[in-house]
């Protein structure tokens, strides 16, 4: 599992990420400001070797870590989507803001 502290973080790092694995979020932090949104790399691995009692249902009755059962996250985007809005938007982070959450409203990318 790994944390980011911004999206900014989180672009710096991606290239050590699976871009099979789902990012993680608190959406009411990041409907209110998406650049100094945490984010976290919570991997199936890292779940799957965790004891049952670390291990909670989320409300979208996914299986994660306890510790993060206060942080309210929710299933934000694929690495490997995250990432094409941000090469596609030339790595400028409001555009790919915008995109994200176009394609997390409407699960299509922008033309």
């Amino acid at each position: 599992m790994q944390k980011f502290l911004s999206l900014i973080d989180f672009f710096e790092n991606i290239n050590t990420l699976s871009h099979r694995e789902w990012i993680y979020a608190n959406m009411d932090i990041w409907n209110k400001n998406p650049k100094s949104c945490p984010l976290y790399y919570i991997t199936d691995d890292y779940i799957n070797n965790l004891d049952d009692d670390e291990i909670y249902m989320n409300d979208d009755e996914l299986e994660m870590p306890i510790f993060t059962k206060d942080l309210n996250l929710r299933n934000f985007m694929i690495v490997g989507d995250i990432f094409h809005i941000y090469i596609k938007n030339n790595n400028k982070i409001d555009n790919t803001i915008k995109e994200i959450n176009h394609y997390r409203q409407f699960d299509d990318f922008l033309s």
